[in-house]
Order: C-alpha cells, then sequence, then structure tokens
C-alpha cells in the first residue's frame, strides 16, 4: 500500500504533503491508515477532528479515540463540533453535503490560520472513487463526474486515490493500527 501512496504522491504533484499536513481524521480505518504513513514520513501534522454532532454518543468516542491516537503519534490535534443537523435544515441541502461542506471550510480556514501547513490530506480512497463515479453517472453528469474524485485539487491532497479498501484494512492489521467503524 506505500508504494501505491508514494505513486499517486509523485504522479499528482502531492511533495508537499512532506512539509507539513492538515488532515482530516475521522478515527476510520482509512483516516487511520493515512495518519500512520504520515507519522512516518511527514514530521508536522496537523490532525483535525470534526463532530458532526449526528451519532450522539458514538461521536463523542470517535472524538475522544482521535484524540488518544494523536497523543500516542505526538501528533498536533484539533478538535470541532459541528451541529450539522441544524445547518443541513437550515440551508435546505442534505446530511452528506453539508457536512462536507463545513469540514472544508474548516481546513480552509486553519491552512489560513497556520501557513506552515502546506496542504490538506484527507483519505479518500479507490472505492470512494468508484463509488463517486458511478453515483456521478446514474445521476446523468457528463465527463466531468465520470472522472471521479480528483486526486489534487485546491491544496487537497488525496494520496489513497489508488487504495482499496481492502488494502487499507490489510495495511491497518498488518500494523497494529487501530481505528473506529461509525454505525
Amino acid at each position: 500500500m506505500e508504494n501505491k501512496i508514494k505513486k499517486a504522491i509523485r504522479r499528482y504533484s502531492m511533495d508537499e504533503i512532506y512539509n507539513g499536513v492538515i488532515l482530516g481524521f475521522s478515527g476510520g480505518a482509512d483516516s487511520s491508515a493515512i495518519l500512520h504513513y504520515l507519522s512516518k514520513h511527514t514530521k508536522n501534522i496537523l490532525a483535525v477532528h470534526i463532530n458532526h454532532m449526528i451519532r450522539g454518543n458514538e461521536a463523542l468516542r470517535d472524538e475522544f479515540f482521535c484524540k488518544t491516537i494523536c497523543q500516542r503519534y505526538g501528533v498536533k490535534f484539533l478538535s470541532y463540533r459541528v451541529d450539522v443537523p441544524k445547518l443541513a435544515k437550515e440551508s435546505k441541502q442534505g446530511i452528506e453535503e453539508t457536512a462536507r461542506k463545513e469540514r472544508y471550510k474548516i481546513f480552509k480556514k486553519l491552512m489560513q490560520e497556520y501557513p506552515e501547513y502546506k496542504c490538506i490530506v484527507t483519505a479518500h480512497n479507490a472505492n470512494d472513487n468508484a463509488e463517486t463515479i458511478l453515483f456521478n453517472l446514474t445521476r446523468g453528469s457528463g465527463t466531468n463526474g465520470i472522472a471521479g474524485i480528483k486526486p489534487n485539487l485546491d491544496s487537497v491532497y488525496r494520496p489513497l486515490i489508488y487504495c482499496s479498501k481492502a488494502e487499507i484494512l490489510e495495511y491497518c492489521n498488518e500494523n497494529s493500527i487501530n481505528y473506529v467503524t461509525d454505525s
């Protein structure tokens, strides 16, 4: 899996990853795997967890897990709580779309506040990309939708884009990486 990450970094000019990153860290297998990789290759990491206030105590468990893992790795950690159901209702948008917009709003704000972080890293993988392509095709998207998730867009990098979910789970198992699974 590490070779696929390195290939994505080279192919999509993501070298800034090695100079400082803001990592979207949910605590799931994907973000836990990329945190593990980054902790070995990047010295300046800020892990950011967003509690969307959707899953009650389970979301609080995830937030605590993320904080604990970052302490173990010696990685800086910030957590935000955003009432996504309330914001979605107010904006008349879906929960997922609202959550995504709020996450990226926080990430971009942090990049402005902390110039030592050169990019944002998310844990989107090959399965996420395939799902996006299928979703876009079913709703009649043009060629942009068929392209799927962009690996490098506006300082947002997705170094797991070549890695399947199965490979990520295997990597977690091989490296004894703990993660949470949400309901």
